[in-house]
């Protein structure tokens, strides 16, 4: 075993420019011992997020993909049968889960929890290039804790990805493995069939890297490490089409998922890229000239004169501290309204982006460090181009930057301890904010089971588990239902048929062909049964009201998205609402949700009925 080997085992890091002159062997260390430090990480992570994940239920996007993964079990296939707006995979995963664990919403969280715990096995594999056993356990462990949420959700999915592509980059580089090289090449793939922008951004990213590398530092290593990504990259992808095309999916796939994705949002990949550059002030103006711009600027500037006068180290500590300040408050949920946003999303990428720019052209780094800002950069800007001033970076980007931050050239081992101790406070701190809420929630006599075979082992809000039983009362398994909104798993937990292809009624979700569609299916064969939601701060300018409330020619909001698809579908469903009689108005349903925990505005919930001469 290779010196470097066993250094880096040994936790300590290794200066690939500069091995030990004497050439001594450290004592080896068993790799029994990391196969049980891995699934130490896996259960910790499984274990802290499951127990905080079966109280509530949001009806909208976190039970989404419980409701596909069903769809695939009764046979029916993504893009083909049904609209889906992302990659296969989370469908294909949820499915899985759900094929092993029962039909249930227990299953789903499972498989969200999965996802975390393989993704904290990944943080941990990295880590251990420069951290002890022990560190490394913690801080993988403890940054999938930051954020302990179960919900089966696709960014998380991608993020797992780019995580495991980091691992198998830094272990094929010290390792000059080519087997390692393809199976990172095919995580890559992967995170192209989860979600696409992210996939786009993060291929584009690792070949400009590779191409870069390859002529650069002109030697064999780098070009085996560059074949073996790609192959693995082109196997994936073709693993992937194939699939596709065998279930003759691959033609509806591409049109839902890359030729009808312009005009479901009003803003393109590049002014959205430009808008989180500038602050949230070019585009969109969710921020003043003043905060936006000139803040992230002196911090730059600070950064940059650090680094002028050598104190590297503070300046990166500069560039930390603001990126994961505002990624903390993210996971703890403070990153909401213009400000929040700012701070807790714009301010961190593009912090996160100067330390990698910074990084890569003032250090002589590996190839494989390289490829892990790579895969950085590229998940961020990904999630970012797919949605104006995202957030979510305490489960997408903060494991990739803590990565970033641990590999930087300028740390001692001492800040490397300090940095990892104060992440672990600050998950240790966000976690126990969670479960004791959720647990004060349950003393409060506010949860309880509610009666569906679908929701085992749930505890919903009192105000749901009515709500639910009401709905149970009247919707009967097999009746025809149509959901104006975004609670689709209530067709799976009522056995209720959709007569359309699409789920999800968001405005950035349909297409004009998709509204026409539906319009027509409706309109000349109403189901029996239509239930008109929304989720939180959809409906603007009216928040609290139920779709219905709005004219006409006013249909609702998704956060700035209000294409002319959903202009089309609002009127069509207007049309047809003097054929039906409301028979449940939950915004009758008082009590309150407690603590936020379930947060998708279902008392603004109506059931309509189609009357009996229709």
């Amino acid at each position: 075993m290779s010196t470097a080997m066993h250094l880096l085992l040994a936790g300590k890091p290794v200066d690939e420019q500069a091995m030990p002159a004497d050439g001594r062997e450290p004592a080896p260390v068993s790799w029994g011992l990391e196969l049980l430090a891995s699934a130490l990480v896996g259960l910790l992570v499984a274990a802290g997020i499951l127990g905080v994940s079966r109280a509530g239920l949001n009806l909208t996007d976190e039970t989404i993909n419980f409701r596909f993964g069903g769809l695939v079990l009764d046979g029916l296939v993504p893009y083909r049968d049904f609209n889906y707006q992302v990659g296969p995979f989370p469908v294909l995963w949820d499915a899985l889960f759900q094929s092993v664990f029962g039909r249930v919403y227990l299953s789903s969280l499972i498989a969200g929890a999965v996802i975390k715990s393989i993704s904290g096995v990944a943080l941990y594999a990295c880590f251990r290039q420069v951290l002890g056993r022990s560190e490394a356990v913690m801080l993988g462990a403890a940054l999938m804790l930051l954020t302990p949420i179960a919900a089966h959700k696709s960014y998380a999915d991608a993020a797992m990805f780019c995580l495991i592509f980091a691992a198998c980059a830094l272990w094929a580089w010290r390792l000059r493995s080519m087997s390692l090289a393809m199976l990172a090449g095919m995580a890559l793939a992967c995170v192209a069939a989860t979600r696409q922008s992210n996939g786009m951004m993060c291929v584009a990213a690792i070949a400009t890297t590779l191409a870069w590398a390859s002529v650069v530092r002109f030697h064999v290593d780098h070009w085996r490490m560059t074949g073996g990504v790609l192959i693995g990259l082109w196997v994936g992808l073709a693993g992937w089409a194939s699939y596709l095309w065998m279930v003759d999916a691959l033609e509806p796939a591409w049109v839902q998922v890359f030729a009808e994705a312009g005009e479901k949002k009003p803003y393109t990949s590049l002014e959205m890229i430009v808008d989180a550059l500038t602050g949230g002030t070019a585009v969109t103006g969710r921020m003043s000239l003043l905060v936006g711009n000139v803040g992230p600027l002196v911090v730059a500037a600070l950064a940059g004169l650090l680094f002028w006068f050598k104190q590297r180290r503070w300046a990166v500590v500069l560039l930390g501290l603001f990126a994961v300040v505002g990624t903390c408050m993210d996971a703890w949920g403070l990153s909401r309204g213009p400000i929040g946003v700012w701070i807790g999303a714009d301010v961190p990428r593009v912090m996160l982006t100067l330390l990698a720019i910074i990084m890569a052209f003032w250090q002589k780094l590996s190839l494989g460090i390289w490829l892990v800002i790579a895969i950085a950069l590229g998940e961020i800007w990904g999630m970012q181009i797919s949605w104006m001033g995202r957030d979510h970076l305490s489960q997408t980007m903060m494991p990739l930057f803590v990565v970033v931050l641990m590999l930087c050239p300028w740390w001692s081992m001492r800040w490397r301890h300090a940095v990892a101790l104060l992440i672990v406070a600050a998950s240790v701190t966000g976690y126990a904010s969670t479960a004791l809420t959720r647990a004060d929630a349950k003393s409060w006599d506010q949860y309880t089971n509610a009666d569906n075979s679908k929701l085992r082992a749930i505890y919903l809000p009192r105000e749901k588990a009515e709500l639910l039983t009401q709905l149970q009362s009247h919707v009967q398994p097999g009746d025809r239902m149509f959901i104006y909104g975004g609670a689709a798993v209530l067709y799976t937990l009522l056995d209720a048929e959709n007569p359309t292809a699409v789920q999800m009624i968001y405005p950035d979700y349909i297409s004009m062909r998709d509204a026409q569609a539906m319009a027509h299916v409706l309109t000349n064969d109403p189901p029996t049964w239509l239930i008109a939601t929304w989720g939180p701060s959809f409906i603007k300018p009216y928040a609290d009201a139920n779709p219905m409330d709005l004219p006409s020619d006013t249909p609702p909001e998704h956060f700035g998205f209000n294409g002319v698809a959903m202009s089309h579908l609002h009127q069509a469903i207007h049309g047809l609402m003097s054929r039906y009689e409301c028979v449940v108005d939950a915004a009758n349903i008082e009590t309150p949700t407690p603590h936020g925990l379930d947060s998708d505005r279902s008392t603004v919930l109506r059931l309509y009925r189609l009357r009996a001469n229709d």
